[in-house]
């Protein structure tokens, strides 16, 4: 099996056994859309561990779940199962959490901003790291708070659409009117169905599920400790409760 994968992509380990010389880290962002891929991501990435050992792998992604099915660690049928890894989530930062973010970064570059701002930042972005720092980036760049966060939400909406189109894809509207449910205030499992099975006709409990747990799994909603649902990013509520659907 490792000959068939090095015969199948003989340039690529070419080029990273050069690498494996010099130490290197090797990066691979949004890594869950790999999925899409014929490649045999897993076995060619046991195949890298078991022989470059001059080489890092850090794999990233925006969508927790997938990029968790991807790996499969905890599978005994993976060639990825029990390897030495380190696994760092990065959290939505709280209210207070994302105002000393903020101060903090502003500081570093001498920019001066108001409280009332810097909460009113704070309560809009939700606490997602990506946004925060581009707001904070808008600001250093000399725009005013209301352009910074009219510019983030622009570019949150482009970007959060293109990256929703992605990843529904194969049953969008199923997944887009469970979203919308959820971005008009819809928490229990029962009313987001109720809300579906409105909108769409019949649909049996294991189906819904499915469709519910795979959105988790994106990294788009999220379920709380008490089994309440909510939508991970609040620009992305917004662009959801604009669409017709």
């Amino acid at each position: 099996m490792e000959t068939e994968i090095k015969k199948e992509h003989e340039d690529l380990f070419e080029l990273l056994e050069k690498l494996s010389e010099e130490e290197s880290v090797i990066i691979l962002d949004e890594a869950q859309y790999l999925r899409f891929s014929k490649m045999k991501f897993d076995e060619m990435l046991a195949y890298f561990l078991d022989n470059l050992e001059g080489i890092t792998f850090v794999v990233t992604g925006s969508e927790v779940g997938l990029l968790r099915d991807l790996l499969k660690f905890e599978d005994p049928q993976s060639p990825l199962y029990a390897r030495m890894h380190e696994e760092l989530v990065l959290p939505c930062f709280s209210e207070d959490k994302s105002i000393e973010f903020l101060k903090r970064g502003f500081e570093e570059v001498k920019v001066s901003v108001a409280n009332r701002e810097l909460e009113e930042a704070a309560r809009t972005l939700g606490g997602v790291p990506g946004w925060l720092t581009f707001y904070g980036y808008c600001r250093y760049k000399g725009r005013s708070h209301e352009e910074a966060l009219r510019e983030v939400r622009e570019y949150a909406r482009k970007l959060l659409m293109k990256e929703l189109n992605d990843a529904i894809r194969g049953s969008p509207t199923r997944y887009l009117t469970i979203l919308k449910a959820i971005a008009e205030g819809l928490e229990k499992w029962s009313d987001i169905k109720a809300y579906t099975v409105g909108k769409l006709g019949k649909m049996d409990d294991k189906t819904f599920s499915r469709l519910l747990k795979k959105l988790v799994k994106m990294s788009l909603v999220e379920k709380t400790t008490d089994g309440r649902y909510k939508l991970a990013d609040p620009l992305l509520r917004e662009a959801i409760k604009e669409m017709r659907i």
